[in-house]
């Protein structure tokens, strides 16, 4: 087990501090932490909270943050020392080439279930109709994507939670594909009782 008083933390009184010295201090925080790609993730952090691309953070380490830049980037690099996902942190989580929305609500997209969208890709025709059934849709991404992907299919998407349907919602908002999903809350199948399915 790690000593976490072994590393000075980053100071919370509101000082100075360069990009550059904030993403060296980020790096030794999460290494210490055990975070496998501590380097990359402190940049990250860095660029989410400056809103910079990484060419802009690389070369403009002299930079001077402000006090809220400071004190935003030391909340991330806390809330990520104490292992909550980086996604959460960030708020967003790629997924077949798309940056879906993400909150604690849902359960973050795992890079092995975009096989499943493709492989559902695949066995429909891009112009003809098909209904397309997502249980427990979370943040919605295997829905938007298949919407995404195939613009003549009927997507319906079902969710026990109404917190995590809010976010699907969200995402298809996000992608331009709101109009073509529709979401039902409720247990598993249950919400789809009512909908006209047979022979779909």
């Amino acid at each position: 087990m790690r000593n976490m008083d072994a590393v000075a933390p980053l100071p919370q009184s509101v000082g100075q501090a360069t990009l550059g010295e904030v993403l060296v201090e980020a790096r030794r925080l999460l290494e210490h932490a055990g975070i496998e790609t501590a380097k990359q993730e402190a940049l990250w952090i860095v660029e989410h909270v400056l809103y910079l691309s990484t060419h802009h953070v690389v070369t403009d380490r002299d930079r001077l943050l402000s006090s809220s830049e400071l004190l935003a980037a030391r909340g991330l690099i806390k809330r990520r020392v104490g292992r909550e996902p980086l996604q959460y942190i960030l708020g967003t989580q790629e997924f077949c080439g798309l940056e879906f929305v993400v909150n604690p609500a849902v359960l973050i997209p795992r890079p092995e279930t975009q096989l499943l969208v493709e492989y559902v890709s695949q066995r429909i025709h891009a112009d003809r109709p098909a209904t397309i059934v997502d249980v427990c849709t979370g943040s919605g991404c295997i829905a938007v994507a298949i919407a995404r992907m195939r613009p003549h299919a009927r997507v319906i998407a079902t969710d026990l939670s109404g917190p995590a349907l809010n976010v699907a919602r969200q995402n298809a908002i996000r992608f331009g594909v709101s109009e073509r999903i529709t979401w039902l809350e409720g247990d598993l199948l249950g919400p789809l009782a009512e909908q006209k399915l047979e022979g779909q």
